[in-house]
């Protein structure tokens, strides 16, 4: 898998609330709280004009009253010189982040782990116990929410609580982890 390959996966597993794609770049926006549904990921180039694509970019957020962010993979980031007009123009390195990969496979002895298609409601409540607000809770349940066929909502309870929570979806031979947690 390329990093091209996983952010696309990534753009249909974690949806964002509008999607929009320009001269190869898909510009998304949710509810402005979270990164990576509030971004524009430049994953394929069409255009001519960089200065130019970004200023568009600038403006489509702007018209949301959000600001312009880009997601920048490393190996899939197209133009390649994006990050030197980005950096041009005042735009810094926020909130890197390490994609893994491995493959699925049970293991003995692990820990029992109760899955559903849809979020129980222990599931929602560390959520909300985990989110700083609750503009970022309703963000990141309506992107699970929002989140492709097959998906599942997995827990992990010790002594009738639940102490760790996470979301799977699948698009082609990928499934994209997310919401993570565990209990305060």
């Amino acid at each position: 898998m390329t990093p091209r390959e996983i952010d696309l996966a990534t753009l249909r597993t974690w949806p964002a609330a509008v999607t929009e794609e320009r001269n190869g770049w898909f510009l998304l926006a949710s509810g402005g709280v979270t990164g990576r549904v509030n971004a524009a990921w430049p994953l394929a180039w069409d255009g001519g004009d960089v200065e130019g694509a970004i200023d568009a970019v600038e403006a489509w957020y702007a018209a949301r009253s959000l600001p312009a962010r880009f997601k920048l993979t490393e190996r899939a980031i197209f133009p390649p010189d994006l990050p030197n007009a980005l950096a041009r123009r005042g735009y810094t390195p926020v909130s890197p982040t390490l994609i893994m990969t491995a493959p699925i496979t049970a293991r003995a002895g692990e820990p029992e782990v109760s899955l559903s298609p849809t979020p129980p409601s222990a599931f929602d409540a560390i959520i909300r116990e985990t989110s700083a607000d609750g503009a970022e809770y309703d963000e990141r349940l309506s992107i699970a929410l929002r989140a492709p066929q097959p998906a599942a909502f997995a827990m992990l309870a010790r002594e009738g609580r639940t102490q760790a929570i996470g979301m799977c979806a699948a698009a082609g031979a990928l499934a994209g982890v997310f919401l993570m947690r565990t209990a305060p």
